[in-house]
């Protein structure tokens, strides 16, 4: 079984079938559910991009029309690959510990409260220290604009994110030599 698997697999890519399955439906795709945000936090520094982070809830249909419908099109297109990090953060009751951006234990409660999050779902944009660089996405009301509301977030977080950045730059440029006798 596991040969006809792989043969299958390398025909599929020989093919160009690629990332849809056998039935052509899109091959699954999963918005990565994250829990160590100081990690996460270390991708999107090495890579430069902002973060896109969905606190969601289990039962929340509104939840899985933002995943399903908007967020894992996104990451199946590969558009988004160079644009930002999508991940969600599950909100339970009992709320578990998490590893927030700066390396603190947290429950996810106390890491929702300082995004201002009080309802599922709720999108947020933040860099790499967990700074938020766009305004929240509180709920859905409407699927007719929420594409578009994602990538004018996204886009806000990257216009500021090089600006932090440019500004960290002329900073270093601008600081005072010294003369050395």
């Amino acid at each position: 079984m596991r040969t006809l698997l792989l043969a299958a697999t390398l025909v599929a890519g020989w093919l160009g079938v690629g990332a849809t399955s056998w039935a052509g439906e899109p091959a699954a795709v999963e918005v990565t559910s994250v829990r160590d945000f100081q990690a996460l936090g270390q991708r999107a520094e090495a890579r430069d991009l902002p973060i896109l982070l969905m606190f969601s809830s289990p039962f929340c249909s509104y939840c899985e029309l933002v995943q399903e419908d908007f967020l894992e099109p996104m990451l199946r297109s590969g558009d988004y690959d160079d644009r930002v990090l999508i991940a969600k953060v599950q909100m339970v009751v009992g709320s578990r510990k998490i590893t927030d951006f700066q390396g603190e234990s947290i429950t996810i409660d106390a890491l929702a409260a300082r995004y201002d999050v009080g309802l599922t779902p709720t999108v947020v944009f933040l860099d790499s220290e967990g700074h938020a660089l766009a305004e929240n996405l509180e709920g859905i009301t409407t699927t007719a604009y929420y594409g578009g509301y994602l990538d004018d977030g996204i886009d806000t977080a990257l216009r500021r994110l090089q600006r932090v950045d440019s500004s960290v730059a002329r900073a270093d440029e601008e600081e005072p030599t010294r003369a050395v006798d």
